[in-house]
């Protein structure tokens, strides 16, 4: 009879456990989507949003700020190696999204970066994780939906106020046609494309775009141009960030020099090693900061970082790092 009651009362337990956790998840998801930037999707959207914005400030106060900027693909918050990973984030109670261990290589990872601005790639899963992240960190952090790949949607974490936000994900391009049976414009971004507006301590406001691109799409660069093209009547400083997956080598990577854009890396005369954990390690660099050239001179340093939480440690072989990607930090002067 004892052994039925515990039984019971174990398996009673564990219901309460997950419904428990239901609920919460269910909470992180409605507060998550709640922090998510206004989705704009036609260019004349844009330009009617862009109107309603206050004139830049006049009075912009020089206050030695070293403003850290960071760009991160945090891989939806799995670790790396994924398997190890998730072997350890599974050892828990059953319905319990997020262990603690989780959090604390996040929470290391992003305190020893300690950035003032981030942009972070892959923030669709563990949106509760990303919650109870942002919190103990003290930012302020708008979320930006994907759309055709689900799970690579983004974020814009600030320690400054966000001014505005908005979700360039779903914006229609002109005269590119989708197929031969359909409409004339296209969303071309399969991942996200978000931008915020920062006000810094002194008054400087600086447009802040993150996004993660396809590899081989020119519709999408076709599309940051067309944006800039229209953003630049804002009369703010832009810093362009995130996971564009494609090297120096690719075609593509012209266009951004053409647009206007200043790659940190070659500003400064730096090698851009790779940014990837993985076993393609040869694959090179495809995470970057990009800037345009108002700013250029207030770069003071950037850097692929392979240290701490954010990389593996070579004396563990059980040991996790916090993503597949390595993150890429630079600093401003202002």
């Amino acid at each position: 009879m004892f052994y039925k009651i515990a039984i019971y009362f174990i398996s009673s337990l564990i219901t309460i456990v997950y419904l428990v956790a239901q609920t919460d998840n269910s909470e992180g998801e409605k507060e998550w989507y709640e922090l998510c930037g206004k989705t704009i999707k036609t260019v004349e959207g844009l330009k009617i949003h862009n109107s309603k914005l206050p004139l830049p400030r006049t009075q912009v106060k020089e206050i030695g700020l070293k403003l850290r900027v960071l760009t991160y693909n945090i891989h939806n918050f799995r670790g790396y190696p994924e398997d190890l990973g998730t072997e350890k984030w599974n050892a828990m109670l059953p319905g319990k999204r997020d262990s603690r261990e989780k959090l604390d290589l996040q929470l290391g990872a992003l305190g020893m970066l300690d950035a003032h601005i981030a942009s972070l790639q892959e923030c669709f899963h563990d949106k509760q994780l990303q919650l109870q992240l942002i919190n103990q960190l003290g930012y302020k952090a708008s979320f930006f939906p994907a759309s055709y790949h689900r799970h690579c949607a983004g974020a814009t974490l600030s320690r400054y106020p966000l001014i505005d936000s908005v979700n360039l994900t779903f914006m229609e391009l002109y005269g590119v046609k989708a197929s031969k049976n359909k409409s004339e414009f296209l969303a071309p971004m399969k991942r996200f494309l978000g931008r915020s507006l920062v006000r810094l301590p002194g008054g400087q406001e600086i447009l802040v775009y993150g996004g993660h691109y396809e590899p081989n799409s020119e519709n999408e660069l076709a599309l940051v141009k067309q944006i800039y093209q229209i953003d630049r009547a804002l009369q703010r400083p832009m810093i362009w960030m995130g996971d564009w997956n494609i090297e120096r080598s690719h075609h593509l990577y012209s266009w951004f020099k053409k647009i206007g854009l200043v790659d940190g890396f070659m500003y400064l005369n730096l090698p851009h090693t790779t940014t990837s954990l993985k076993g393609d390690r040869s694959r090179g660099g495809i995470d970057y900061i990009f800037c345009t050239p108002d700013i250029a001179n207030r770069l003071e340093s950037i850097e692929v970082v392979s240290r701490g939480p954010v990389t593996l440690d070579p004396n563990d072989q059980d040991s996790v790092a916090s993503s597949d990607h390595l993150p890429v930090l630079a600093v401003f002067r202002f």
